[in-house]
């Protein structure tokens, strides 16, 4: 607040002449003044400003001082300065008198112009000025004794116009309007418009005078308008005429279409924040707006910020006031209110339900008297309890008029109680019944629990703790976690859930794990009721079944189903389940293959016979032999030909019948597609009569050719180009030789035989030493004796030592190893001395590379050791010697285990591969 300290007060002033001041405010730091106490007596100090802050100094003051003029602030210590005002204008009606208040206020204004003021003034009004030059200004004015007085009259009579008009019994648009009106009066101006600004957009919402040019709802451009300037200076702007307008507003549209020449605006501001303007227009220029209109417009603005503030919380009373009657509709409680007289002021639906009374007959109807049998019970007691502590009740009562017992909740507030209530007559019943229920409880000799609102043990029979390993007294009181996992308690909470809305009795049943004393999984199923108790809360009852020797079945035929079923779908041949029907085999499922290889989906082909499916003409009578072969639970295995999406092919079938007992007999039906095999086979038999007889008789008679040309010829060159064609010649021969011998050796149907390793050997070792010059060859065997092994394998070593002779020019050392590995297998090393295996070959012959017409090895003779390795349930190895040459390692297993494996006895030499 601008005002003067008591010692820029004298009549030395500057600023203007020498005033006498009584101010009433508040005085701790604003007001430094050394003045004796205001409640003394003493002569009038003309230099003086006397500060007090309560009625009796002001009248003291004013007593003893007769100052030329009073200030009052409105805040006072202890009260207002609408006090003061009453107290000092009913003894010194004339005394000049200042009122002010820090923020603008329309409503003390015009309280205080009722009573009788000179001025109002607040702190933005004050601008340059302090509350001093006012006061100068108050006693200046009064001394033009012409004109002060009607100008002091009319304002009073607009003040007091300005408060009757905001009377509270109108609604917030006709207040506005009515104040448009007001300020149309005392202004006589031609219209006045009350504006919304928002997103540079100028919107008319109230509007008086114009005759009707003017519309409410006519939005402007903001920047067509003189209010741009008022709502960016967040100040008043007022000007007599256009030309005098502190800014160039004279091409502004409105000036133009309206004709508008004088205007006085303010801005309006509601919640703290800028909402529009409140201005006045007329087309005829007048004199500039004095500082009391300009303060008076202000005051309209700030009466309207409060309609429009009240209209905002009027609105949002009223939205909370039809949400939560809206949740009180909603919530399943019965709710009623009463004021603190007792009378009912708003009843739900439920309410009206239970109290079996409608909400308009009850309505500002006093509850004791609508329902006097309520006075003895509980209800009278505890709500004056509710209301007298003002703290919430939470009780039960039976209503005797009603036959019903009530769960009330009531909350107290400053105006009256709100009451929560239901009906728990059932649960009550409900207790009574567990009540009964407990005392046979200890003779049930089944395993039953119940469980209190805590999931703690309330009840056991002695068959359940006996089951569980406990004491029944270690029980009670156990929370059920002790005896059931996670899994367990989260299903029996939801099964719960369903079970507290549904009818009393209902149960519910699954199957779950429960945990003995010692840490043992027992399955059981459990059977549960929920229960009701007294307090509002639930019990559950729990029937226990032990399903032991059921889980354990049912285990195992799932774990059977499971794999079956992960078999059936993803083995790769085609899988049909047929059931057999008056001789027809039936499609039940199928495979994902069938569907694949046979084309027909399962949903389509499911209740149809097979035999119409997939068989060619002809095969009838032979597919009938099948399954009459099958129906009487003989396994059945046959290479067939049967119709496909890419037509016949052929398949290895095997048929698997199985007896369901009464549903008859079902089978299985597994097709193996052979088809290429069989094409191969046939190509293979072809190529093998063509080595075996064609290429080799032609071959014999080349060389006879050859040898007889290299006899008669006397050209050393032709005899040289002979020999080197017997040469050749002979090569073929062998490996046409090889070609047979691979093929005995791969023949299933071949007899082999066992032999002990080392007579194997040393047959070998003397057969290449007596038919080879510089051939050294030696054994090392690391084993013990007997050791048997495939007789075949004879064959591979007799290549690798052959494979050895034939790449080296000059001698060659082989040594022949043997070891038993950790696994019982026999490794059987051969070591040469010669330029070793290449590279390249040995990477086709691991299977590191692929065969392709430039790496496909250079004979058959190191692809027969690896097919004898494999025929014998074998490996081979190949590598290189630090010091030069190769190493070849077979492993091969024992014989007789060979044999044992294969499913043969000890005693056999034959073995079907």
């Amino acid at each position: 607040m601008r005002f003067m300290l008591a010692e820029d007060l004298g009549i030395e002033q500057p600023m203007g002449p020498t005033i006498d001041v009584v101010h009433v405010g508040r005085h701790q730091d604003d007001v430094g003044t050394t003045d004796p106490p205001v409640t003394e007596t003493h002569q009038r100090d003309p230099h003086a400003v006397r500060a007090v802050g309560t009625v009796d100094q002001t009248l003291s003051a004013v007593e003893s001082r007769r100052p030329d003029v009073l200030v009052v602030e409105h805040d006072l210590p202890g009260g207002t300065g609408l006090d003061v005002l009453g107290a000092v204008t009913e003894r010194w009606p004339e005394l000049p008198i200042v009122y002010y208040t820090a923020q603008p206020d329309a409503e003390v204004a015009a309280r205080a112009s009722q009573v009788g003021i000179t001025e109002y003034v607040y702190e933005a009004a004050l601008d340059e000025q302090t509350l001093l030059d006012r006061a100068r200004a108050v006693v200046s004015g009064n001394t033009n004794a012409d004109t002060v007085p009607d100008a002091i009259a009319t304002r009073e009579d607009a003040l007091e116009r300005l408060y009757s008009t905001v009377a509270p019994n109108e609604s917030v648009a006709e207040t506005i309007d009515d104040l448009l009106s007001l300020a149309m009066d005392v202004f006589e101006t031609g219209g006045a418009v009350l504006s919304r600004i928002e997103n540079g957009e100028y919107t008319i919402e109230h509007v008086q005078g114009f005759d009707g040019a003017v519309e409410a709802g006519e939005t402007l451009p903001l920047s067509a308008t003189f209010c741009e300037r008022t709502i960016a200076g967040k100040a008043a702007l007022q000007f007599g005429q256009l030309a005098d307008a502190p800014y160039d507003l004279s091409e502004r549209p409105v000036a133009e279409e309206f004709g508008i020449e004088c205007y006085v605006g303010t801005p309006v501001v509601v919640d703290g924040e800028p909402y529009g303007t409140l201005c006045l227009f007329d087309r005829e220029p007048r004199s500039g707006f004095d500082e009391w209109e300009v303060t008076f417009i202000e005051l309209l603005a700030t009466w309207v910020s409060r309609e429009l503030e009240r209209e905002r919380r009027e609105q949002e009373r009223d939205t909370v006031d039809s949400e939560l009657r809206e949740v009180f509709e909603r919530v399943d409680d019965g709710f009623f209110g009463i004021d603190d007289e007792w009378q009912f002021t708003y009843l739900n639906a439920r309410a009206e339900s239970l109290l079996q009374r409608e909400a308009e007959e009850l309505i500002g109807r006093n509850v004791w008297e609508e329902f006097p049998e309520a006075i003895t019970r509980a209800f009278y007691e505890r709500y004056h309890r509710a209301m007298e502590t003002q703290e919430p009740v939470d009780f039960e009562e039976y209503f005797p008029p009603l036959g019903i017992w009530f769960q009330v909740r009531a909350y107290p507030g400053d105006t009256g109680l709100s009451v929560y209530f239901e009906d728990v007559t059932e649960r009550k019943e409900r207790e009574q019944e567990l009540e009964r229920y407990e005392r046979v409880f200890e003779n049930v000799s089944d395993m039953i629990a119940v469980l209190d609102e805590n999931d703690e043990f309330a009840l056991v029979t002695p068959s359940l703790a006996e089951k569980l390993g406990y004491d029944r007294d270690e029980l009670i009181g156990t929370h059920v976690s002790a005896v059931t996992g996670d899994t367990t308690i989260e299903e029996s909470y939801e099964l719960g859930r369903e079970l507290v809305d549904e009818p009393h009795g209902s149960t519910r049943r699954w199957e779950t794990e429960i945990i003995d004393a010692d840490g043992g999984v027992l399955p059981v199923e459990l059977e549960f009721s929920v229960l009701e108790t007294e307090a509002g809360g639930y019990q559950t009852l729990c029937a226990v079944r032990d399903i032991s020797e059921l889980a354990d079945t049912r285990e195992e035929l799932a774990d059977q189903r499971d794999r079956f079923q992960y078999l059936f779908e993803y083995i790769p041949d085609p899988v049909v389940e047929v059931e057999f029907t008056d001789g027809e085999p039936i499609v039940r499922s199928t495979n994902s293959a069938f569907t694949d290889v046979f084309g027909h989906e399962q949903s389509a082909i499911e209740g149809r016979s097979l035999n119409e499916l997939i068989l060619l003409p002809g095969q009838q009578t032979a597919a009938t032999e099948l399954d009459e072969e099958a129906i009487e639970g003989n396994v059945q295995r046959a290479e067939l030909r049967r119709l496909t999406v890419d037509g016949p092919r052929e398949f290895l079938f095997r048929g698997l019948p199985y007896d369901t007992g009464e549903e008859g007999v079902w089978g299985f039906g597994i097709y193996t597609d052979i088809s290429e095999q069989k094409r191969h086979e046939q190509q293979l038999q072809v190529l093998n009569r063509i080595l075996r007889h064609n290429l080799r008789n032609d071959l014999n008679v080349v060389i006879g050719l050859a040898e007889h040309l290299a006899a008669d010829s006397d050209d050393p060159e032709s005899v040289e180009q002979a020999n080197e064609l017997v040469s050749q010649a002979r090569s073929l021969v062998d490996l046409g030789d090889k070609a047979r011998q691979t093929e005995r050796v791969l023949d299933p149907e071949t007899e082999v035989y066992a032999e002990q390793a080392r007579s194997l050997f040393d047959g070998l070792v003397r057969e290449y030493g007596e038919g080879y010059d510089g051939l050294s060859i030696t054994t090392e065997f690391g084993h013990e004796e007997p050791f048997e092994i495939d007789r075949r394998v004879r064959i591979a070593v007799d290549n690798l030592v052959e494979n050895a002779i034939e790449h080296n020019d000059g001698p060659v050392s082989v040594t022949l190893r043997t070891a038993v590995d950790e696994e019982g297998r026999l490794r059987i090393s051969v070591e040469d001395d010669g330029t070793g295996i290449p590279k390249t070959e040995r990477s086709v012959l691991s299977g590191e590379q692929e065969i392709t017409p430039l790496s496909h090895g250079s004979g058959l003779g190191l692809w027969l050791v690896v097919w004898v390795a494999q025929t014998v349930g074998g490996e081979v190895e190949f590598g290189e010697r630090p010091d030069g040459g190769s190493i070849v390692t077979l492993t091969v297993p024992h014989r007789q285990t060979a044999l044992l494996d294969s499913g043969e006895s000890a005693g056999e030499s034959r073995s079907d591969v």
